[in-house]
């Protein structure tokens, strides 16, 4: 009886564990949540179970779909270097401490492969994908959509450096010049004036400065 008792415990257990709401990896303590555009909230749940998200004034609520995915939208909040603390509410409570607004960028860990005389790269945290696009200042960013990446720059193995082509290919970007035939390195935004850098997702999150040779 008391090992059915024990193995009754562990199922409830499990069942418990798997209804949690859970946020995705991105969210965590001390993060900082981009200012200036909507924020999406997000992570998994047991399906059909509402979750409220409470951060700096603003409450959200959305319902899980089937899969048990939920998502909510926090409007667009101005920039704070104030900590302020986040709550995820379901059948369960997740705090998150010391979270602030400010300005964040597509991660720029990246995968690169080298196709004839192309490179492709390929980004983590893209979002939905990628876009060309401005910003001015402290203005909301604004998407050009038939626009031409700037600031890419490529080079073979003779390290000669040269300005190139770069074109958005889903959540990759293809980058080549008629100048390096063989390319084996990228650099993007690798000079000390980057005002017309304009690699960015559809979120708004700007590519951050990279370079895929330690030359």
């Amino acid at each position: 009886m008391k090992k059915l008792s024990g193995l009754a415990a562990l199922l409830v257990a499990a069942v418990s564990a798997r209804a949690d709401v859970t946020l995705n990896a991105i969210f965590d303590e001390h993060m900082v949540l981009q200012r200036d555009i909507p924020v999406s909230v997000y992570g998994k749940a047991e399906p059909g179970e509402k979750v409220t998200v409470v951060f700096a004034g603003q409450t959200q609520s959305a319902s899980t779909d089937k899969e048990g995915a939920w998502c909510v939208k926090l409007a667009a909040m101005k920039a704070s270097t104030t900590p302020a603390v986040m709550t995820v509410s379901g059948k369960n409570k997740l705090t998150l401490s010391d979270v602030v607004l400010g300005d964040v960028w597509i991660c720029s860990d990246k995968q690169m492969r080298i196709e004839g005389n192309k490179i492709r790269l390929g980004f983590d945290s893209v979002g939905s994908g990628l876009t060309v696009a401005t910003k001015k200042g402290f203005a909301p960013v604004v998407k050009e959509p038939q626009g031409k990446l700037k600031r890419f720059a490529i080079a073979g193995d003779d390290k000669k450096w040269a300005w190139a082509d770069a074109v958005i290919d889903g959540k990759t970007v293809l980058v080549s010049s008629p100048e390096v035939p063989k390319p084996v390195a990228v650099r993007y935004a690798y000079t000390m004036s980057g005002d017309d850098c304009n690699l960015y997702n559809n979120e708004g999150l700007p590519a951050s400065p990279f370079r895929t040779d330690d030359w």
